[in-house]
């Protein structure tokens, strides 16, 4: 295959671009006599060409099994939240009603209540889990189903939401969520297999063809898809690369370690699925005040993280000496430092090519900063998460302390600093379009919303954040041998857009795909 009259990030003279045998094989300026006749000849007539774009942070099969239950995704607002639950109970023939992705701000506490579900559900028991996968809102039913009430005790590591009088008020939060969670029906492979290939195509629509599937292993039943993925790409139904980061059970110290290696022993070796990541989940969310931060909420919560500090440093150290990359959800300040602590304490002994990231870092000191920065950490974000939402100012914005809200997703200040950054969409906590993440991740603004940046100055140049959604992706998967980069011998995992350099810099958000390519073929054609 042969691509012409494409233009480069950044601008300049356009191009052609030889593909043979799944790898770019040349790349020439368009005014160089042309060589060879090829298969197929694309005319890009200006376009932008980029690499294929790597999600560094997705929960895909979850995401496509979720396409396919009750999604409330695309809700913008409590009516259309609500119209969606009661439109799928309507037509739903299963013994459970399970959902995903309403969101705390179209949600309230003074509009979500036990009665508002019971009255959307009826007798069927319910369990609909929050957009950001940290609460859950259950039915009557769910609770009686679970056994829980009012004498009911919070788990270690969760709460369950309780009303003015002391009885379950339908949330569950954390580990409390698993009191239902556990006992919802089995998850066929079948219905994961249909799942990925959903979500599959539509990450090719959006660009993406490589991710990191954020948790393979034992935490909900939508994340262990080990299988799911290792047989998906054996059998040549996944095209995408995809690396998974092992789960590391929470609250189990450093003697799970023979536990997750032999999860990753049966991982296997296949080139496209490797599993080279442990995935430690060390606090919660600001939305949720579960995020552990250094300066009490306004409300006078600290909220404990989910191993000690000592814990997380063993734990660290233990996978580290395995040879695995740890991969830390920390979205407080005091998590991030204390993921930064463990991963210091490793030392330059035993050096090798690590690639320890952390995830999400919705605060960030400068300390910590300079340090992931002098160590090589790499900071896996969302994008698309760095405006003034509705869940940012009544959910995070109005519980921080002051002086905090300043320090929200730094994404400039780190890349000045040096820190490796790595995009991605958390999906199905959000979509995983890049184009209005690269909106954001520019402007500090929604695409198409109008209103205040969210700390203007923490914003990227355009350049910097299609790096960080490609390149930054590829490093952070250990693939950037062979993508993240247009360059010869490169596989051909490529994106060509609708658009050329100078109409992107004017529309981020709306840039759209005309074609995607894993391995010079074809996955993805408007």
């Amino acid at each position: 295959m042969r691509i012409e009259d494409w233009t480069p990030a950044g601008g300049g003279d356009s191009m052609r671009i030889d593909i043979t045998h799944g790898r770019i094989s040349a790349i020439e300026p368009m005014q160089m006599p042309s060589v060879g006749r090829p298969d197929r000849t694309v005319d890009a007539a200006g376009r932008l060409l980029l690499p294929g774009f790597v999600d560094a942070h997705a929960h895909v099969v979850e995401a496509g099994v979720e396409m396919l239950r009750c999604d409330m995704t695309g809700c913008s607002d409590a009516d259309e939240t609500l119209r969606a639950v009661a439109e799928f109970a309507g037509r739903n023939s299963s013994d459970w009603i399970i959902g995903r992705g309403w969101e705390l701000a179209h949600l309230p506490a003074e509009v979500r209540s036990l009665n508002l579900i019971d009255s959307l559900t009826g007798a069927v028991p319910a369990y609909l889990n929050n957009a950001n996968g940290h609460c859950a809102w259950v039915n009557s039913a769910a609770l009686r189903i679970a056994g829980i009430d009012r004498a009911t005790p919070d788990p270690a590591g969760g709460v369950v939401g309780r009303d003015v009088h002391g009885d379950p008020d339908g949330m569950l939060y954390e580990s409390a969520m698993n009191l239902v969670a556990d006992l919802l029906p089995t998850l066929s492979a079948v219905e994961k297999r249909a799942g990925l290939r959903a979500a599959e195509s539509l990450l090719h629509s959006y660009g993406v063809t490589a991710w990191q599937e954020a948790i393979v292993g034992d935490y909900v039943p939508t994340t262990d898809v080990l299988d799911t993925l290792r047989e998906g790409v054996r059998s040549g139904e996944v095209r995408s690369r995809v690396n998974g980061a092992l789960w590391w059970p929470r609250g189990v110290g450093e003697e799970a370690l023979d536990e997750v290696l032999a999860q990753r022993a049966l991982a296997g070796e296949d080139p496209r699925f490797r599993c080279d990541a442990v995935k430690i989940m060390y606090d919660g969310t600001a939305s949720s005040r579960t995020a552990a931060t250094i300066a009490p909420y306004l409300d006078a919560k600290q909220p404990e993280t989910f191993f000690t500090p000592a814990q997380l440093s063993r734990i660290v150290a233990a996978a580290d000496g395995a040879g695995l990359d740890v991969h830390i959800h920390a979205n407080g300040d005091r998590a991030v430092r204390d993921a930064v602590d463990a991963i210091a304490q490793l030392g330059p002994e035993m050096r090798r090519d690590r690639r320890h990231q952390i995830a999400h870092l919705n605060l960030v000191r400068d300390e910590e900063i300079r340090r992931m920065a002098a160590l090589g950490v790499i900071a896996v974000v969302q994008p698309l998460w760095a405006h003034c939402s509705a869940k940012i100012v009544d959910h995070v914005l109005a519980g921080l302390a002051a002086g905090d809200a300043g320090r929200l997703y730094r994404f400039g200040s780190m890349a000045v600093a040096g820190v490796p950054l790595a995009s991605s969409s958390d999906w199905p906590v959000s979509t995983p379009n890049p184009w209005p993440a690269m909106h954001t991740a520019v402007h500090r603004t929604a695409y198409g919303a109008e209103h205040e940046p969210l700390v203007a100055d923490e914003g990227l140049g355009l350049f910097a954040a299609l790096r960080a959604a490609t390149a930054g992706g590829a490093r952070a998967l250990r693939r950037e041998a062979e993508i993240g980069s247009i360059r010869a011998g490169a596989a051909a995992d490529l994106v060509l857009l609708d658009r050329g350099w100078t109409e992107l810099e004017e529309d981020i958000g709306g840039a759209v795909p005309d074609m995607t390519m894993i391995d010079g073929e074809v996955v993805f054609e408007r």
